[in-house]
């Protein structure tokens, strides 16, 4: 149902070419946001709609509900012990108060040379919490040190030159939870050869803001 609704240009517009991040089709919503001039305008020409913004609650519910349960195993009578999850309790804690205000589709073909180049989402105008859904297709993200912002951050230079890249298998139907030193300090990227199936189509959930001081590296 979510791949017929982003097919449908009635519904969910045009899909685009782009060579940012790698050559890729592409359709967005929800805020405007401009790298350049690191400004983020709302409302956006085309607002989150309403498929994928039951994504984004459903996630919430879940996250909710488990840690609910958490805290009731944990009462005095409540009989402590694991209670049967959702989702992992880190992903929970990440996704309990996520709430997007930007999307980005992304319609990747792997006969057409189409890729992710490496890269980080810009840190300070997207959240700590980065969600993205895989449909169609699976394929293998690959994630590596982002060296500059890694040793900066770590305080341990040359430190990431040890550390070696990781290819992550994501599954069609899944769903991909970046925070903590994940979202912000390694890059992701899919190899052409990564995607595993002749089409993958991913859409990219993110809370956005402007940054509260003026940035001017992408990323940084």
């Amino acid at each position: 149902a979510l791949v017929a609704f982003l097919d449908d240009r009635r519904r969910s517009g045009v899909w685009k070419p782009s060579t940012f991040n790698g050559k890729h089709l592409g359709k967005k919503w929800g805020v405007e946001v401009d790298l350049k001039r690191r400004t983020v305008a709302s409302p956006g020409r085309r607002p989150m709609p309403p498929e994928l913004l039951a994504i984004a609650a459903r996630l919430r519910d879940l996250a909710a509900e488990d840690l609910a349960a958490e805290d009731l195993a944990a009462a005095p009578g409540g009989g402590g012990g694991e209670s049967r999850r959702a989702i992992p309790r880190a992903a929970s804690r990440a996704v309990a108060t996520f709430a997007p205000n930007e999307a980005n589709a992304i319609d990747y073909r792997r006969a057409l040379g189409m890729e992710l180049e490496p890269h980080c989402d810009d840190r300070q105008m997207s959240s700590g919490v980065l969600v993205n859904l895989s449909l169609l297709g699976d394929c293998a993200m690959t994630y590596a040190p982002d060296k500059k912002n890694f040793d900066k951050k770590h305080n341990a230079p040359n430190r990431s030159r040890d550390r070696g890249a990781v290819d992550v298998f994501l599954p069609r139907r899944s769903l991909q939870i970046q925070s903590g030193s994940t979202r912000y300090d390694f890059s992701h990227a899919i190899r052409n050869e990564n995607l595993l199936a002749d089409r993958r189509v991913s859409v990219t959930f993110r809370e956005s803001a402007a940054p509260a001081t003026r940035t001017k590296v992408r990323g940084g």
